[in-house]
């Protein structure tokens, strides 16, 4: 997962200490997830998802490559993928 956040932040002008300071977290998390010394809460991966401003395909690979469920994740007609 980590690879998959870094490459996406660089794309799009994100830096790890943005991130941080917009999931009010320490920088290390954030470099932690980028790492993949740690991974973030499962619960986290909307608030990355929405901070980075990712798009439904890139939200559902974020949680794919976290090993989570995808019931989070929901598509234009309000239904979960």
């Amino acid at each position: 997962m980590g690879e998959f956040l870094r490459d996406y932040m660089q794309a799009h002008g994100f830096s790890q200490a943005q991130l941080s300071r917009s999931l009010e977290l320490s920088p290390s998390a954030v470099s932690q997830w980028c790492s993949d010394t740690r991974m973030p809460e499962p619960a986290r991966l909307d608030d990355i998802a929405a901070a980075l401003s990712m798009g439904r395909a890139e939200a559902i690979t974020l949680h794919r490559l976290a090993g989570v469920g995808l019931a989070s994740v929901v598509s234009d007609d309000g239904e979960a993928e």
